[in-house]
Order: structure tokens, then sequence, then C-alpha cells
């Protein structure tokens, strides 16, 4: 498909067929100048416990590929205790992911570029790492239960955490709201968060560890209005979220897409277990390359072949010239009578031979050839027949 837009006009691809199998998750697009691309659902369930629970609006801005790593971390949302949902996107064929918990559980998984992989969560205090040996993009949701709303969040990669951030959180139109943030960020950097000026007292603050030790996870409650985190000299990601009844919202705060993720080169978590793999579409054509480099190979013997045996049927068909290439045959036509019988004269570059008593050999024409004068033919001389029917003739 391909759409051509004018500055600031945009185009709606919609699924309405409302079937699992259509879901346009991992849908590549391009283009040749920039665009922002938006993706979401008008009423998400999320893996709905009962009917009452209902659906949510849920939408996100997608980053670009340019931006997306190898290394992230999803921490459970604060206030909810049926878990979470999250989405892995491969956009390389043959990468491979491998998901840890906290409970030291891996999944080890392969996806081709496009595909995703689907995974529920289902405690509440459960962090996961996932680490790729390619560029993956990743999404986290919140279910639509306890009696709040779904959400969904694209989570960035460890590179693009920023060391700065300040942000708004919306208070909502509905009754008993909550609002919560999360900071993610290397364990040993929580002594000198700031919040709105202040030092963050990790204390009385919900903490928890990532599967790898190195990560921890602050999580607490904020009131409605503008904030702002920062730290010294360390990058963290801070996710902003709030429920109500049947509502919900989340999205992450200072999402550092200028980083183009060269593999997660400041990451020294372990990825042995990750090992790269070859990629499919290289080894394709690859194998194509053999694959036609031997069929022009046996095609140019076939042909050479062919053109040796043509040849030699040719030089085995072709009659060489008299007196030069071939030798000259002793068998002539059978002669009625051997004193006066007469060779017609030749119209050929030949030689001509006419035979009497006094048998001569006469050359005729313009032909380069010398006269040859054959002996005499005595009376008795005979002729004897060869089985091939023509005489041999004896001269003295």
């Amino acid at each position: 498909m391909v759409v051509t837009l004018q500055q600031y006009e945009s185009y709606q691809f919609v699924d309405h067929t409302n079937d699992d199998d259509t879901d346009v998750t991992g849908m590549f697009i391009s283009a040749d100048n920039p665009i922002s691309v938006m993706s979401g659902h008008q009423c998400a369930t999320v893996l709905a416990i009962t009917s009452s629970d209902g659906c949510d609006y849920l939408m996100e801005n997608l980053p670009p590929l340019s931006s997306l790593g190898n290394h992230y971390i999803l921490a459970p949302f604060l206030g909810r205790t049926s878990g979470y949902v999250f989405r892995v996107v491969a956009t390389t064929y043959s990468t491979r992911i491998l998901i840890s918990d906290t409970s030291h559980v891996t999944t080890t998984i392969t996806l081709s570029a496009g595909s995703f992989y689907e995974g529920d969560v289902g405690t509440a205090d459960k962090v996961l790492m996932i680490t790729a040996d390619k560029p993956i993009m990743v999404a986290q949701y919140a279910k639509a239960a306890e009696p709040y709303g779904p959400l969904m969040v694209v989570i960035p990669s460890i590179p693009n955490f920023s060391d700065n951030v300040t942000f708004p959180v919306p208070a909502s139109i509905t009754s008993n709201p909550k609002y919560y943030i999360s900071i993610i960020s290397e364990c040993v950097n929580f002594n000198s968060f700031n919040m709105d000026n202040r030092r963050l007292n990790t204390k009385v603050i919900s903490m928890l560890q990532a599967p790898d030790e190195r990560f921890c996870i602050l999580r607490t409650e904020v009131s409605p209005g503008p904030h702002s985190v920062t730290h010294p000299s360390a990058s963290f990601l801070v996710l902003i979220y709030g429920f109500a009844k049947t509502v919900a919202y989340g999205y992450v705060a200072g999402y550092n897409i200028d980083t183009e993720n060269t593999g997660d080169a400041a990451v020294t978590t372990d990825r042995s277990i990750v090992t790269d793999t070859s990629n499919v579409s290289i080894t394709i054509i690859i194998l194509a390359s053999i694959i036609g480099i031997i069929a022009l190979i046996i095609f140019c013997v076939v042909v050479s072949v062919i053109v040796y045996y043509i040849r030699k049927n040719r030089q085995q068909t072709d009659v060489a010239p008299l007196g030069q290439e071939a030798y000259y045959s002793t068998h002539l036509p059978p002669m009625a009578d051997p004193h006066n019988q007469v060779i017609p004269n030749n119209t050929h570059e030949y030689q001509e031979l006419m035979m009497s008593g006094n048998q001569t050999i006469n050359s005729s024409g313009d032909d380069c050839y010398d006269d040859i004068e054959a002996p005499t033919m005595s009376d008795n001389q005979t002729t004897n027949s060869n089985s091939d029917g023509y005489d041999d003739i004896a001269l003295n």
C-alpha cells in the first residue's frame, strides 16, 4: 500500500474485522520524509476478567526503528494486583529474545521480522528484564480489572533513558482516582534523585529490584499537576500512570529517541545466552548466488561439449581437395574398352585423364598442376576387378 500525503495531512488505517488473525501489530511503515505514527485501539479489554470490566481507548506514539534497542525492563504498576501484559515485536529476522523474571525463570524465543510475542504476568510485584540480540520494540499493558480500565505504554530501552524530565500528571474527572509514577535506574543511583527540587526518601517508597540486581524500580503515589525528576549524573526512566473506575492512562516521560542504538554497548548485562544468529535473508542471498554460479558453470560445460561434437562431425563429413590433404584414390570408373575408353573432360580444377593405345594424362584448365605423361600400357596388361565394383589399373 502506497499513500501520498501533503504536509500536515494524515491517513488512518482501520481494521474493522475485530479478528485476532488481522492484528496489525508488526506492520512496517516507511516514508521518504519524516512522519509520526500512532497506533491503538478504540475499545481494548486487555484480558478482562469479567464482562463488567469494560474496555478503554488505547493510543501510543510509536518510536522510529533507529531508536529501538536490545535491553528493556518492565515494572509492575503500583495499585494493581492483577499483574500486566506485554508484547515484544521483532524488527529483524531470526531475532532471539531472552525474558527473565525476579524468580530467575527464563524464557527464550525466536521471532521473525514483524512477528510478536505476548506474555501475561499474573502477579503484582514481578519485574521482567527482556534482552535480544537484535533491536526490538516492547509495549506494556495494564489489564482491564479491579475495576480499572486498561492502559498501554511503549517502553524505551535502557540507552533511551534521560537524566532530567518534567511532566504533567492530569487530574481525573471521575471519582477516587489514583496517580502514580515509577522510576527505573541502576540501584546505586537512588540516593541522589530529586523530585520537585527535593531529595526522594527511598526508605518510605516502594522499591523493587530487577532480575539482574543492577537495576531498581522506585514506585510512589503523586498528586495531579506538574512534576520534575532529576539526577546529577545518572539516566533513568519515568513512567506516569493513573487509574479510576473503568478508565486508566499511562505514558513515558523523557523518551530519548535521539539516541541511535548500536547494540546497547553501554549495558554490560550478560548476553551469552542470546547468541547472534545469521540473518535469514543474507543466507538466502548467499545460497542463491552459489546456486547461480554452479548453474552457470554447468551451462558453460554443456555448451562446450555440444560445440566440440558439432565441430568434430563437420570435420568428418568435409572432403579435402585432391593433391593437398587427401591422397589420390586409385579407384577409377570401370572402362568398357581400356584401349579406346576416354574419360570425358572435367570442368573442375582437377587433372583430366585421356586414355588410348598409348595412354597419356594431359593437364587441362588453368590449374597450377604439371602435365604428367603416363607409361604405355602393353597389350597383355590386364585389369583386375575388385570387389568394390571398380577396376584397378596397373601401370608400367
